[in-house]
């Protein structure tokens, strides 16, 4: 499909016509390059944070993994299962962005319900240590 032909008017008023449209284009694509440059740093600013909950991630996963191996070392693997309650944890994420003088703002809020701070039994595997587990379950809701 063609684009439609323009009807410039003939002359002088056709000339200050085009200048104007120019005009109008050029200030369109110095905002669309201001644009441009907020969204390439709020996406940098992004990514590090990105990066940074992904390292604190892992390693309170890799904390909880070693604790779950000492207990299970120590309880065995049975009492780990009796400890369990058969319960899954209740885990909510939500945002809210907005944006403002050209930034993009936004805020997690996380909120977990569920075993995270189960009670041990005593003597049992969870004494060891119950909060490796409830810090990896928790990483994702500071961010």
């Amino acid at each position: 499909m063609t684009p439609p032909k323009l009807a410039v008017p003939p002359g002088r008023a056709g000339r200050i016509w085009l200048v104007r449209r120019l005009d109008t284009a050029r200030r369109g694509a110095d905002l669309l390059d201001r644009k441009l440059r907020i969204l390439e740093s709020e996406l940098t600013r992004l990514q590090v944070a990105s990066a940074e909950a992904a390292a604190e991630w892992n390693k309170c996963q890799a904390d909880a993994r070693t604790w779950l191996l000492r207990a299970a070392m120590l309880s065995g693997e049975r009492a780990i299962w009796l400890a369990d309650d058969g319960h899954a944890a209740d885990v909510r994420i939500s945002y809210r962005g907005r944006q403002a003088r050209g930034r993009c703002r936004g805020r997690a809020h996380g909120r977990c319900r569920g075993p995270l701070d189960p009670v041990p039994p005593p003597g049992g595997p969870g004494s060891v240590d119950s909060q490796a587990g409830a810090s990896a379950g928790r990483g994702d809701l500071h961010h």
